[in-house]
């Protein structure tokens, strides 16, 4: 934001979720709004990855367990839903992300896989920026705002589908040594002499 000059709010952290900062606002296009979303998924994968990486090292289940929590919150904002990071990178790629975006989390909230109420909020606002990707009377944002070259169309979408494989990878790896709560358990449970070195 500071690099292209879009004023901003100090940064609040929301426990359990990441840290929000806030647009006082809008940048000059949808390929600087898309540019600056990846600056939160970016950093935080590679603070995952910095995480599990530790892991690895020390062998600790509490550093799996943090390095997983930090790979699933950053592709839980990958997400293409109104104003998350990911619903910013996909709504410059095409106007019907946002409906996707709609459409898998409305999924998600059915299967009951999602039941928080921060969540539901999450859904409402994506509605209305969805909403108004397609109908905005007021003028929200600035005349050609979605206008972006084929170029930069073509790089956001290797970024996002880019940015989604690298936390998917880090995913998959880092539950490779990753013991389930039950696994600890039984494992602690076992005398000195059972236990595999």
């Amino acid at each position: 934001m500071h690099h292209y000059g879009v004023p901003f709010s100090p940064m609040v952290f929301l426990p359990f979720m990441g840290a929000v900062i806030a647009m006082k606002s809008h940048p000059k296009d949808a390929w600087q709004d898309a540019v600056i979303a990846f600056g939160g998924p970016v950093f935080g994968t590679l603070g995952a990855a910095g995480v599990a990486v530790g892991a690895q090292m020390t062998d600790s289940q509490l550093l799996y367990a943090l390095a997983d929590f930090g790979f699933m919150i950053n592709m839980f904002n990958m997400m293409p839903i109104g104003d998350m990071d990911g619903g910013r990178i996909a709504g410059a790629l095409s106007p019907y992300a946002g409906v996707v975006g709609l459409g898998m989390g409305g999924g998600l909230i059915y299967a009951g896989a999602i039941s928080n109420p921060l969540f539901y909020l999450i859904m409402l606002a994506g509605g209305w920026s969805t909403f108004q990707r397609f109908y905005d009377p007021a003028g929200h944002r600035p005349a050609n705002y979605y206008r972006i070259t084929q170029t930069q169309r073509w790089t956001l979408g290797a970024g996002y589908f880019g940015l989604l494989g690298a936390i998917a990878t880090g995913m998959s790896f880092n539950s490779l040594n990753k013991k389930s709560p039950e696994e600890i358990q039984r494992y602690q449970e076992l005398s000195f002499d059972e236990r595999e070195f």
